[in-house]
């Protein structure tokens, strides 16, 4: 947490002030930028110190974003507390389908022929495959 904390909120203040500071509105934005994403990176950082899968760890950055926008001023406890918790379901959900296709669109499973939006009209098998 302390790393997303750091990595996004402290540095875009720094960012800021020095935009501020010189009179460069680049510097600014893009602070603000950073600031606006700290949820999101704590929520990450939490996710990668609990060893979470990669599709997890991409689902929270949704849910910190989420977390920290409608905290409050508890922002950071409210992120710290919701990660923890989708994270753990993310791991305890993740490989349940014995095939492993719920990543999959379900014209795309194998076995089952490929939508007509993929053929070319004239060629002989699907496009991309």
């Amino acid at each position: 947490m302390a790393q997303g904390l750091f990595a996004s909120l402290l540095v875009g203040t720094i960012l800021s002030t020095i935009g501020t500071q010189l009179n460069l509105p680049i510097f600014a934005e893009i602070g603000g930028y950073a600031q606006s994403v700290s949820g999101s990176a704590m929520a990450v950082a939490i996710g990668g110190a609990l060893h979470c899968p990669p599709l997890v760890l991409f689902s929270l950055v949704a849910v910190g974003y989420s977390a920290n926008a409608l905290g409050g001023a508890g922002g950071p406890l409210s992120v710290l507390v919701i990660a923890i918790v989708a994270a753990e379901l993310g791991k305890a959900g993740q490989n349940r389908h014995p095939r492993h296709l719920h990543l999959r669109p379900p014209d795309e499973r194998p076995g089952d022929s490929p939508p007509a939006w993929r053929t070319w009209p004239g060629w002989s098998r699907p496009i991309g495959v």
